[in-house]
């Protein structure tokens, strides 16, 4: 039978693991449902940034109206070596709604805003293959929250500070990291820090004296001066007197030795 410590490490474990793929990387979760509309459009555009046109396999642009998601699309490359935005967009008015664009960066991944609006009308074209709408990123949001200290799903002596990288791509914006901390799988809102600028490693933040013993989750909500956010994973630690080391399929094979 597995001693009772055995038991709390490999929950640990599992909870770690678990809470990792909770929050899944890569693209938005952008969709709509054209069931649900009556009329459509289309805007065909390339995407730039500073002066030169981006784009790459992953990339997605998404069309809303408020934060309500009205069109989204990949990118399409062309035989040109650039990519195109095909999407086509949807509305319950004819005319009259404003459509505003953000662009996932899968290379950065990141989200940012465009520059251009589109005023929806029924059954419009806008853009071409050949003469596609240039469309500008208008800054992005933070990078995700990365590289945790301690590691995820490790047992360590003590935690004294919980450390992270990030950063944002976007030259002098500024950046506040709210820290999520508790027991809970889903832990909450528990602090936030000082302002950041440019892109940081090793930030540093130091909680209240934690509990031996106790499974605590964590995750770090970036925010940028534009009012832009990305929120890193869930990670997960606990502190005692038997720290190992930090691969979690290892250390579970090595719970049940």
């Amino acid at each position: 039978m597995m001693k009772p410590s055995k038991i709390f490490g490999l929950l640990l474990v599992l909870s770690g693991l678990f809470a990792a793929a909770s929050v899944p990387a890569g693209p938005p979760d952008w969709s709509v449902n054209p069931a649900a509309y009556q009329y459509t459009g289309s805007v065909t555009s390339a995407v730039y940034r500073d002066l030169g046109d981006v784009g790459s396999d992953g990339d997605v642009l998404g069309a809303f109206v408020g934060a309500e998601c009205r069109g989204v699309i990949g990118a399409w490359p062309t035989p040109g070596s650039n990519y195109l935005f095909l999407i086509t967009v949807y509305s319950n008015q004819a005319s009259g709604e404003s459509l505003s664009f953000m662009y996932y960066d899968s290379g950065l991944d990141v989200v940012c805003g465009i520059a251009e609006r589109v005023e929806f009308v029924a059954d419009m074209i806008v853009g071409s293959m050949m003469s596609p709408m240039q469309m500008h990123i208008d800054g992005c949001g933070p990078f995700p929250p990365s590289n945790p200290g301690p590691c995820s799903a490790c047992w360590q002596d003590t935690v004294e500070t919980l450390s992270w990288d990030g950063g944002d791509p976007d030259s002098g914006d500024s950046i506040i990291y709210y820290v999520y901390l508790g027991t809970e799988a889903d832990p909450p809102i528990f602090d936030s820090t000082d302002v950041y600028s440019g892109s940081t490693t090793g930030i540093i933040y130091a909680p209240p004296p934690l509990l031996d013993g106790v499974i605590y989750h964590w995750r770090i909500v970036a925010k940028d001066r534009q009012g832009m956010t990305t929120s890193g994973p869930i990670w997960s630690f606990s502190m005692g007197p038997n720290a190992t080391e930090p691969t979690p399929w290892g250390r579970i094979k090595m719970l049940f030795e």
